[in-house]
């Protein structure tokens, strides 16, 4: 082929494909060009071939936040609330489909779950989250949800239990066994459900010293999670652990993991207080543990650094005080305030 022919020549190469042709004059090139815009939308398309509903998107947003993040097992609860509830509404429509419309109609029906809008705006932070990723992963072009505007916030004054409420929770002949003692372990130790689901019976010991019973807490995302929680005598000859059957996982056919066992109870654990207190009292299973702690700091203001230290709470500015010098509260010290702790009527 000569340098001419060189001259009239039109190449394009892109992604794998190859076209070539001869042209005379330019309003020949412009003619050539017109007539293969369809196709190059086609390449476009060829290389974009990856069309994931939410489903399928599930699996690899969460190993990207495993890899990428130092995540807890409570974000990924979160995760799984919001890609669950996706699912539900978009069902196989894959997210390039995805126009901003759409992202306002699942706000739309978020509201109609009778949520607050506190709670919506959180939620649809996490669908953004998950649309980022997308774009980063070039799975679609530009997120749809920048079309979207938050709802507005009303803070409403989040009151703790009362001691009636306290009593109904742990005095009901109506619930299960099992859930009673979890609510009683909360109100009477401030732990979080998942600490608490994840009760081992190696987890309840003895101080040699004292002869006191405690919970010895030794796996916790944070430092200060780490703890030993001395044990109100009402909670004491509670038989741990509270679930014995971890349970199977219906996919993989095997026992539980941590996380899905927490995932599992904590619906149901909810589900058994809510026949107790209603949902529109906004009070929920944490609201037993902002109830044992205003109780603590009620009767012993002066002790913060020790009721932070039971709660699992960090210590603040004293903690390299504290933590350098003191390690840890003795126990009896500890168990003297927590046995202050009571629900009357």
């Amino acid at each position: 082929m000569t340098d001419k022919e060189l001259e009239s020549m039109f190449r394009l190469e892109k992604d794998g494909i190859k076209l070539e042709f001869e042209y005379d004059k330019d309003e020949e090139l412009l003619k050539y060009i017109e007539a293969i815009k369809p196709f190059m939308g086609q390449v476009k398309d060829t290389r974009t071939s990856y069309y994931p509903d939410f489903y399928e998107l599930e699996p690899h947003f969460l190993n990207y936040k495993k890899e990428s993040e130092n995540v807890g097992n409570s974000s990924f609860r979160v995760y799984g609330t919001i890609f669950n509830k996706l699912q539900k509404f978009f069902d196989k429509k894959s997210v390039v489909d995805l126009k901003g419309k759409d992202i306002q109609d699942f706000q739309n029906y978020l509201k109609r779950q009778d949520l607050d809008n506190v709670t919506i705006n959180n939620q649809m932070t996490y669908v953004k989250m998950i649309l980022d990723f997308c774009v980063k992963r070039e799975i679609i072009e530009k997120n749809p949800f920048s079309y979207i505007s938050s709802l507005k916030e009303t803070k409403k004054k989040k009151e703790n239990y009362n001691d009636e409420e306290i009593i109904k929770l742990i005095n009901n002949k109506e619930l299960e066994e099992q859930y009673i003692n979890i609510f009683k372990i909360a109100s009477y130790t401030g732990m979080r459900v998942s600490e608490i689901i994840l009760l081992k019976k190696e987890d309840v010991k003895i101080d040699v010293k004292t002869n006191i019973k405690y919970y010895d807490l030794t796996q916790a995302k944070t430092e200060s999670g780490i703890r030993k929680i001395p044990l109100h005598n009402e909670i004491k000859n509670i038989k741990i652990p509270i679930f014995k059957d971890r349970g199977i996982n219906r996919k993989t056919k095997i026992e539980r993991n941590d996380e899905e066992f927490v995932n599992y109870y904590d619906k149901k654990i909810l589900e058994e207080l809510r026949k107790i207190i209603p949902k529109e009292s906004g009070k929920n299973f944490h609201t037993l543990r902002g109830t044992f702690i205003q109780k603590l700091t009620n009767k012993f203001p002066e002790k913060i650094n020790l009721i932070q230290e039971i709660i699992g709470h960090d210590k603040g500015s004293k903690s390299l005080t504290l933590d350098t010098y003191s390690k840890e509260f003795y126990i009896e010290h500890k168990k003297e305030i927590i046995d202050s702790v009571d629900y009357k009527i």
